[in-house]
């Protein structure tokens, strides 16, 4: 599972968190804006081989223009399946549309290095604020991604017991930080 807090959705596609390649293959997931014209939406690609297709491709239905600090989590129960893919907004599941679903048993697995905001360090680079991702070894439960989405106001994470929790500057996502961590306050 992956969760984050994004502000500034621009139509376009770019990358929001990923470990494939940006080339060949393709091998590896990427959770990312998909947009054309006037319009994004959460997408996941989970990539054996782009080629022959082996692989799952899942899109969001909600228009994500401008509707300001956002919290999008996916998650994936590791079942091969494009059924295995959720996501969410602002702690709701989001109606998805799978449009490809043909990984079956192939492997996903990537040498490529972990991004935040680019694929590989070379494409799709994003072009929103991002902060508090984190990243989970498991699929979340609703209850999980409801806890994170806190009415609004992200919170310590530590319960939910992520592998990895960049907050990336908190101050600047909530001026009132300092007060107390239940204190946050979306900036309009």
């Amino acid at each position: 599972s992956i969760s984050l807090w994004m502000n500034n959705i621009g139509a376009g596609t770019y990358t929001l968190v990923s470990k494939q390649e940006n080339s060949g293959d393709y091998r590896g997931y990427n959770f990312y804006i998909d947009g054309t014209g006037a319009t994004a939406f959460i997408a996941f690609t989970l990539v054996h081989d782009i080629g022959p297709s082996r692989w799952i491709q899942v899109i969001g239905t909600t228009d994500l223009i401008g509707i300001g600090w956002s919290n999008l989590v996916v998650t994936y129960d590791g079942s091969s399946n494009a059924s295995g893919v959720k996501f969410y907004i602002n702690g709701a599941l989001e109606t998805s549309s799978v449009i490809v679903d043909t990984l079956g048993s192939d492997t996903t697995l990537s040498s490529t290095d972990f991004n935040i905001g680019s694929r590989d360090g070379a494409g799709l680079d994003i072009e929103a604020q991002l902060t508090q991702t984190s990243i989970f070894d498991s699929a979340l439960s609703a209850a999980n991604v409801l806890a994170i989405y806190n009415n609004g106001r992200p919170g310590d994470l530590t319960s939910l017991s992520p592998t990895s929790w960049w907050k990336m500057g908190e101050e600047a996502f909530c001026p009132d930080y300092t007060a107390s961590p239940n204190v946050w306050e979306i900036p309009d």
